[in-house]
């Protein structure tokens, strides 16, 4: 049973990890994260794709529990839907589709 495969993986942890314990109660594999070298993919907060004419998501949101990336084109075409966008010398100022904190990109509307 689950509780006494918990019992015996407590007992014997021997240095293996959180995920491998997981693993071995569960009786499933769990999948892992990226491996070294392996590229990591990013998707754009908006559109939801990796790549958009060539280009991968370049705009991080500012709020360090949040950093979701944007397409430049994707994230300018959202804060024209606000109503709350404001402009001024070529930086425009909006909130972040996903966490609704305050961000700014580099550009013209």
């Amino acid at each position: 049973s689950i509780t006494e495969k918990a019992v015996v993986s407590t007992q014997s942890t021997g240095g293996t990890g959180v995920v491998d314990n997981l693993s071995s109660i569960l009786d499933v594999e769990l999948p892992g994260g990226p491996t070294v070298g392996e590229e990591s993919r990013c998707e754009c907060g908006v559109c939801y794709c990796h790549e958009m004419e060539g280009k991968t998501p370049e705009i991080s949101c500012n709020s360090s529990s949040c950093k979701q990336l944007f397409h430049l084109d994707c994230l300018l075409e959202w804060f024209r839907g606000l109503s709350n966008v404001r402009q001024s010398f070529g930086t425009v100022f909006g909130e972040c589709p996903y966490c609704s904190k305050s961000m700014h990109v580099q550009a013209l509307l």
